[in-house]
């Protein structure tokens, strides 16, 4: 199904400078599309990282836009899993909450009459453990009595 000879000069002409360019520059890409598409990975060794077999590098002064380093970074600073299984231990929420139903129990969104009755939960649930300067203490009746809550000191 080609075109027929005296149509290939007609669709051509009816492109213009635009459609021309997008044209070439397509034409141009089409030797290096292969290597674009998928990964340099087998499939084997994806399901390794992404399962946490295989430790991924952790490069110095990745991301860094400014400096004279490599985007990817320099050299390897340590190996871990990848970000996917860090991320489905739910490890951070285990540590600033104990648990992940207790994250769900005090979040502002689901529970905002917990939350404006207990603001600071973290705060006091942490105060041993994890003691921060000039902290504030608040409660709902003090606020509504005084806007400004006072500013109280390391507790140990």
């Amino acid at each position: 199904m080609s075109l027929e000879p005296k149509l290939r000069p007609e669709i051509w002409k009816n492109l213009g400078t635009p459609g021309k360019g997008a044209a070439i520059g397509l034409a141009a890409m089409l030797p290096f599309l292969p290597g674009m598409l998928g990964s340099r990975k087998k499939g084997n060794e994806l399901r390794d990282v992404y399962s946490g077999i295989d430790p991924v590098p952790i490069r110095a002064g990745r991301w860094w836009e400014v400096g004279s380093t490599a985007f990817e970074g320099a050299r390897i600073k340590e190996w871990r899993p990848h970000w996917s299984i860090l991320h489905k231990s739910h490890a951070e929420d285990i540590a600033l909450y104990g648990s992940e139903e207790e994250k769900w129990k005090h979040n502002p969104i689901l529970h905002p009459i917990r939350y404006l009755r207990d603001p600071y939960y973290l705060e006091e649930k942490h105060c041993q453990d994890r003691p921060y300067l000039g902290g504030t203490s608040f409660s709902l009746k003090r606020h509504l009595r005084d806007p400004l809550p006072p500013i109280r000191h390391l507790v140990i």
